[in-house]
């Protein structure tokens, strides 16, 4: 029953005639109204601009304006500040993909390049994103976003103030030997910079220890842009991870790359010939 429950309310919620869910709506519906629906928000993921939520069936992250374009940041949109600018739902149990009967050819497909096993389904003109793991044929989560008849109140590139950066690629952190929870503080910095730029890439720089095995530095890269993807609803689209080879010890370096500007190279700095083959991989 739990199942069937699942998929009902997935079918309900990806239909392409509407980007609603249980009545929030992105551009036209507040915090407020999110939650007299949810409740208020997990305590750890409260924000100015998004917060959490969680229900008996599913986790729902929603990200919401902070002001109108001329206020920095908007997230991208011109609106008041608390309107509901995205959705993501991700359902604790994974409905199959073929039970939702979506009518492909309205949807763009993507595979990411990094995880292999997923795609991305988006339904540009209805706002509609969804996530899918093709080799277990389920659905991770779906993102309503602004639809295009309202592109016309999307902020335009110039209010991201790239000026800043000097239009170069910007190093957001670098950090190294740290615990997840202290990784997860600057990942969070950088979810919101992220949302600050829209039209920025996020780039992900993974060095391996020297004692690492192969793949671990896949692996840390991977683990970050899962947290970014599903904690913050960044667009998996948006992050670039790169294994930018061995260093002493293993290390992350987070930019933040404006449209058109050259990525950033990474910098390894040990030999090859010097890596060992034994590493307690950290875990969260």
């Amino acid at each position: 029953m739990i199942i069937l429950n699942s998929v009902f309310l997935v079918l309900t919620i990806v239909a392409p005639q509407a980007n609603a869910w249980h009545g929030i709506v992105p551009l036209h519906s507040t915090r407020a109204d999110v939650e007299k629906i949810l409740g208020p928000p997990r305590p750890e993921s409260k924000g100015i601009d998004a917060s959490t939520y969680q229900t008996e069936s599913e986790k729902v992250f929603v990200l919401y304006s902070t002001g109108a374009c001329d206020v920095k940041p908007s997230n991208g949109w011109n609106t008041t500040r608390g309107t509901v600018i995205e959705i993501s739902v991700e359902p604790k149990v994974r409905p199959k993909l073929a039970d939702l009967k979506l009518d492909e050819s309205k949807y763009e497909k993507t595979r990411d390049p990094e995880l292999p096993d997923y795609m991305y389904y988006t339904d540009r003109e209805n706002g509609i994103h969804v996530s899918v793991n093709t080799a277990e044929g389920v659905v991770i989560s779906t993102s309503y976003g602004p639809t295009a008849k309202e592109n016309y109140l999307r902020c335009p590139t110039p209010t991201e103030n790239y000026q800043t950066f000097g239009f170069i690629a910007h190093k957001f952190a670098e950090y190294s030997n740290i615990s997840w929870s202290g990784q997860r503080k600057h990942l969070k910095g950088f979810a919101r910079l992220l949302r600050r730029f829209p039209s920025a890439q996020g780039h992900i720089i993974v060095y391996a220890g020297k004692s690492a095995p192969s793949g671990d530095a896949r692996k840390l890269a991977n683990r970050s842009k899962n947290y970014l993807v599903r904690m913050w609803g960044i667009n998996s689209a948006r992050l670039i991870t790169l294994d930018g080879g061995p260093r002493e010890a293993w290390a992350i370096e987070l930019f933040l790359v404006p449209p058109g500007v050259t990525s950033p190279a990474p910098s390894p700095a040990v030999p090859t010939n010097e890596l060992r083959c034994v590493y307690p991989s950290d875990s969260p």
